[in-house]
């Protein structure tokens, strides 16, 4: 079985129809979301409602409620016009997603999750020890942990068990600097899973995207201080 793992798409529409058209060329027609669906970005509406029309498992994420308040102002306004767009049938939606799903695909046991077991913002990094997933591990096994959340993608094995960080559909982030914003990319990334009873196979996949048509959508979208936004991707 295939299937295409996608997270933290901070309703970039553009970027979530070319990782979808990705995915179909790539032969998958199964799909699995691991949250941050909006905020953050011009379009949360169709993009709530483009991953509905997908009826696959999605996990919530900490963006997906829309109740983080943030201590930077553009950051901040942009939640409360997110919020704004949505209606309450979507919000009502959003703020129902599960913190976590586990799941048979293919004969593999997966634990979906946005950031960590427990944690929608609690992130696995390469620097997490051993003995913290361990200690996850032993209180539910499984052959795939599967999160976002860092928008930095990431594969570790474990004994039986991979780790892997899909990355990031709307906002593929640079490694992060110390006392400073990360570098935004204007890319998309997921991953696909081959899945079967004998194993998995990961790809991790950048795919490009109309940046220029984001940025449209972005200026047209009604967000005062789309340009502030807009800045932070590199060029």
């Amino acid at each position: 079985m295939r299937v295409a793992v996608l997270s933290d798409i901070h309703a970039n529409l553009v970027a979530l129809e070319a990782v979808l058209a990705d995915a179909t060329r790539s032969g998958v027609s199964n799909h699995l979301v691991l949250g941050d669906i909006v905020d953050l970005g011009p379009q949360p509406g169709p993009v709530t409602d483009r991953v509905r029309q997908l009826a696959c498992p999605v996990v919530g994420g900490n963006h997906d409620r829309l109740d983080e308040r943030s201590a930077v102002p553009a950051l901040e306004a942009i939640r409360l016009w997110s919020r704004d767009s949505l209606s309450a049938e979507q919000r009502e939606w959003l703020d129902g997603l599960p913190d976590e799903a586990e799941l048979v695909l293919g004969g593999c046991h997966l634990w979906a999750v946005h950031a960590s077991p427990g944690s929608r913002t609690h992130p696995i990094l390469t620097s997490t020890r051993d003995d913290e997933i361990a200690g996850w591990l032993e209180l539910r096994p499984c052959d795939v942990l599967c999160c976002g959340h860092t928008h930095i993608q990431l594969l570790r094995r474990l004994r039986r068990t991979t780790v892997v960080n899909v990355g990031s559909v709307g906002m593929p982030f640079g490694e992060q600097r110390t006392g400073g914003p990360p570098t935004i990319f204007p890319w998309a990334e997921y991953a696909i899973f081959d899945l079967d009873p004998d194993g998995a196979a990961f790809e991790l996949k950048r795919v490009p995207y109309d940046f220029s048509e984001f940025q449209r959508t972005f200026r047209q979208s009604g967000f005062a201080q789309a340009d502030t936004l807009l800045s932070a991707w590199a060029s």
